[in-house]
This record gives structure tokens, sequence and C-alpha cells, in this order.
């Protein structure tokens, strides 16, 4: 029997998807893609553009804005659990709806009013919808879409972030040199808005069910596989249940010890300058190919081995390169060598978005898709708050104190060396977990059978 659409047929989404021949699973990563071009690429990396213009408009230091900034990481880290259980219980396309208005009112703050508290007020609301895109959104529509080639779709979506915000960033600041900083914040504001509602309005779907469709990959599974694959979607581990667990906790370990490495991102402009002499325009050049070329492959990259072998060897793969790239750019970078420090800097860039990919997979494979988004609300949370903590504040703190970023990337290399050992360790036990849901699994086939053959379709 064909599953009934819950919801109206999305008839822009289904003509594109006959077009181009592809199952509508590829839609609706193509719409999360777009969409965090905009919320992310925009609502939230953007803003460092504008950092010193608006400390000269509010005639406040420059540590007073990125203050507000880490505001704004704070908020990111409150709302991440809130956005676990507001998509756990409702549909994703109303939410993001609702998110898109709400970060628009919170972007558009900004060009319209001239007080510092209205700035902070700002940070509070983009933050708070932030803790809904940047870690959530994306993960929660590739599991309900995605039987087969979860890790690739999600590598690619996850992409939209770091080429939108190298894309707008570069219009960005070209429109503040020609126009103003309102005028390009405006601008900036209703692409933001217009992508979102568009691109959510007609084209996405929370879950396959709602237009009478499976997941990608189910055509090509297996009478008894089909049958494992409805199975899975409620085979798993509760949040309650995983927090009686010591992997649920390990992982959480791993995404801060990861993030000693990865933040150093956040240090790469300044330290170019300050220590290496290079120019600002130098600087912003090697910072943007961090972003741009490497963590844009990278994310390919792990996201393609990781469907073909497993999270364990994409991720250490990419953390690997990035280790290799971070001393080849400290050497060039040292030895005022421009052309090496921005080959280090692509190979680097491979280390600089494994958050958005390691942590997710990994979620998935030990504790399955059945409390999906509340068992990772709280793992994704410490992401902001430690990028806050040690990229904001500590590694800052440390150049200070020492007059060297030395010991910052010694403390990165270090800490993407022991965030691979530990990723290996819960890849074994992710291993272990899917073999006991697998067993269960196995055991319960005869009366899972009878429950699914009603909802199977002839494809």
């Amino acid at each position: 029997m064909a599953l009934k659409p819950t919801t109206s047929n999305p008839a822009v989404g289904m003509g594109l998807s006959k077009a181009f021949h592809c199952h509508y699973s590829w839609i609706i990563m193509i719409s999360a893609f777009l969409i965090l071009v905009a919320c992310l690429g925009i609502g939230c990396n953007s803003l460092q553009i504008f950092i010193v213009t608006l400390a000269d408009v509010y005639g406040v230091p420059i540590p007073t804005i990125t203050g507000g900034l880490a505001l704004q990481y704070f908020m990111l880290f409150l709302f991440t659990p809130v956005a676990g259980r507001v998509l756990y219980k409702n549909d994703v396309r109303k939410v993001v709806m609702i998110l898109a208005v709400l970060q628009f009112i919170g972007w558009m703050i900004l060009p319209l009013t001239n007080t510092l508290a209205m700035y902070y007020v700002s940070m509070v609301i983009l933050g708070a919808t932030s803790g809904f895109y940047s870690f959530m959104i994306a993960p929660t529509l590739i599991n309900a879409w995605f039987a087969k080639s979860a890790g690739t779709a999600l590598g690619i979506t996850v992409c939209g972030t770091t080429i939108g915000s190298g894309l707008f960033q570069t219009l960005g600041g070209r429109m503040i040199a020609v126009h103003n900083y309102k005028y390009s914040l405006i601008v900036l504001g209703i692409v933001m808005i217009l992508i979102q509602l568009i691109v959510n309005g007609l084209l996405v779907r929370s879950k396959p069910s709602d237009i009478g469709m499976m997941p990608y990959g189910y055509h090509k599974l297996t009478e008894e596989d089909k049958l494992n694959a409805q199975k899975d979607l409620q085979s798993g581990y509760t949040r309650k249940e995983a927090g009686k667990m010591f992997t649920y906790y390990l992982i959480m370990i791993y995404v801060i010890v990861l993030i000693c490495g990865v933040v150093i991102t956040t240090q790469v402009a300044t330290w170019a300058q300050a220590e290496c002499g290079f120019t600002v325009a130098q600087a912003g050049a090697i910072s943007g190919v961090v972003w741009w070329c490497g963590g844009v492959v990278g994310n390919l990259i792990t996201g393609v081995v990781t469907d073909k072998v497993n999270v364990a060897v994409g991720v250490t793969i990419s953390v690997g390169l990035g280790i290799i790239g971070l001393i080849i750019f400290a050497s060039g970078a040292c030895a005022g060598r421009f052309g090496l420090a921005m080959a280090g800097g692509v190979l680097f860039g491979f280390l600089t978005t494994m958050i958005d990919m390691a942590a997710p997979l990994l979620t998935r494979k030990v504790f399955g898709l059945k409390d999906y988004t509340r068992v990772f609300s709280l793992v994704a949370m410490f992401v902001p708050l430690c990028s806050c903590s040690i990229g904001m504040m500590g590694y800052p703190r440390i150049f200070m104190k020492t007059g060297s970023y030395t010991s910052v990337f010694i403390i990165g290399i270090c800490g993407a060396l022991i965030s691979t050992v530990l990723l290996f360790i819960l890849n074994a036990k992710a291993n272990k977990f899917e073999a006991a849901r697998a067993a269960e699994m196995e055991a319960n086939a005869p009366a899972a059978a009878a429950d699914v053959v009603e909802s199977t379709i002839d494809e």
C-alpha cells in the first residue's frame, strides 16, 4: 500500500526532482544547503565584518562589540537543547518559517537603531535562532530523508555555511566600502529572509512520509533490509537512556577536545598580522582559503569516506590533513612565505569544519534515530560554549600573556591528536551498539514485518 501524503505536494520541488531524474531527498539536501547559506553564512558569520564599523558608530572599544558576539554564542549554547525539544515535537518546515522571521527582526535591529543596548538585543535574538540553525536543522532533515549516503549528503549540506560565509562577507565588505554599513546590513538581511522563505516554502518537507515517499536508498534495499530500515527509525536510545551511558559523555569530551584544534581559525588573521608581518589583505586571503577551499573539500571528502568506510576513517583523514596543514601554515607564516602559508591554510581548512560532521554522525551511529534531535542537542550545545570560551577568550589571553601564538598552536595540535584517539574508541563502541540493535531487530523481525507491510510502497 502506498503511503498517503500528509501535507501539500511541493509542485516546484517535484518538478525539479523529475527534471533532474533524482530522488526528492536530494532536493531536500539542496534546500538545507541554501538555508545554511542564508541563516549562518549571513545571519551568524557575516557579523564579523561589521565589528570595527559598529565600534565607531557606538563610540565604544572593539572588545565591547566582540563581547556582544560572545553573548550571541552564549544564547546559541542555551537554545541548542531547546531546539532539540522543539524539533522533536514540531514540523521542521513550520519551525524554519518562524525562525526566518525572528532572525530577520534581530538582524534589522542593527541598521535601524544606533544604540549599544539594541545591539545587545540583536545579538540575543540572532544567538537564539542560531541555536536551531547551527547544529540541528541540517542533521534532522538529512537523517529523515536519507537511508543511504547520509554522510555524503550531510557533507554537502554543511558546506553551505562555509560558502555562505565567504561569499557574503566578501559582498558585505564591498557594499560597506561602496555605500555604507547600513546599506550592506539591509541588503544582506533582505537576501537572508528571502532565501529562507522561498526555499522553505516551495521545497522543504520535514520527512518523506509527508509527501507519500520513503527515504533515499530505501528502494535499493532488499525486503529484509527494508524491514530493518523501517525498524531502525524507531530503534536506539532516548535522551534519558543516553544520559545514563558513559559513551554519551565521551562524545561530549571528544567535541570539547576537537574544538581546541578547530577554533584556531579564529586567530589565523590576527596571528598572521601580529607576529608574521602580513598585511591585512594577505591575512584575509589566508583566512578565506581556510574557510572556502579547505572547509568545503574537507566536508565532501569526510562525507564520502564515511559512507564508503566509516565515520572514524573519514574524520581521521580530514583531521590528519588539517594537522599537517597547520604545521605547514605555521612554518610558512613564520618564514614570511605567503604562498606556503596559503597552501597550509587549504589543508588546515579540512580540520576546521569537522565539528559539523563528526558530532552528528557519531551521535546517529551510537544512539540511533529514535530520539536523535534531543540526544544530539545536548552534545551540540558544547560547541558554541567551548568555541567562545576557548577561541574568543582562552587563546587571546594566552597570546596576551606569552606574546606568542606558539602555545596556542601546540594546544590545538594536541587537541586534534587526542580527538583522533577518542574517535576510534567511540567508533568501536558505536559498532557494538549497532550490532546490539541489529540483534534486537532480528529477534523482533516477525512482529516488525506485520507492522511494516501496510506502509511499504511499490517503487
